[in-house]
């Protein structure tokens, strides 16, 4: 009886280790920042290949972003020089990558 009790009590304590064995998150996803969701306004330009969006508004706007990740379908050249609105995420504050995009106004001009 008393090598009944022994083996359970060394099983059950067994088995509580392995449980508690989880791997825990590294360091690099604990720091790894997530998207968040950002809703941008600005003139769409483009700077070889790329797109930019520049002259943002608004309390700690950056001076440009870089839309990247658009769709094909969003044709983002046909917005080129016109003041536009982007919702995206971002998880840098020098790049957006954008779901959407809404023509404000035909021109940059204020």
């Amino acid at each position: 009886m008393p090598r009944n009790v022994i083996a359970a009590s060394v099983a059950i304590v067994c088995a509580g280790v392995l449980v508690g064995r989880a791997e825990p998150a590294s360091a690099a996803d604990k720091q790894k920042p997530k998207d968040a969701p950002v809703i941008l306004t600005g003139c769409l330009q483009t700077s070889g290949a790329r797109f930019i969006l520049t002259d943002l508004r608004g309390l700690n706007a950056p001076a440009s972003v870089q839309v990247v990740g658009a769709a094909p379908a969003m044709n983002l050249k046909d917005h080129v020089a016109r003041r536009v609105t982007i919702t995206g995420l971002s998880s840098s504050a020098s790049q957006v990558k954008a779901r959407s995009v809404t023509q404000i106004r035909p021109s940059c001009s204020s």
